[in-house]
């Protein structure tokens, strides 16, 4: 991800409670509702030369629901539910 360091601070960083998985998403989210567009380069090719312990069962598996669990009930998310149900109804 790349930002200016003002967004970054605008949208008080990443969420610290969120281990390696949704951090991303929880960000882009409340950039998405502070009026903030994530673009994504699909020209651009990164390779993660991963371990993939997360698929094995564990701490991995368990941060991932748990990671889940906080996005999928946070305000975030439902505000962003309710914008984007609102506009649907508006079309």
């Amino acid at each position: 991800m790349l930002m200016h360091r003002d967004t970054f601070g605008r949208l008080h960083g990443f969420d610290a409670r969120y281990r390696l998985y949704l951090e991303d998403v929880d960000f882009c989210t409340r950039a998405w509702l502070n009026g903030l567009a994530s673009i994504v380069n699909t020209g651009v090719r990164i390779q993660h030369d991963a371990r993939r312990a997360s698929r094995s069962p564990g701490k991995y598996l368990l941060w991932h629901l748990q990671s889940s669990l906080r996005f999928f009930t946070s305000p975030a998310y439902r505000q962003a539910r309710e914008t984007t149900d609102q506009h649907e109804v508006a079309l």
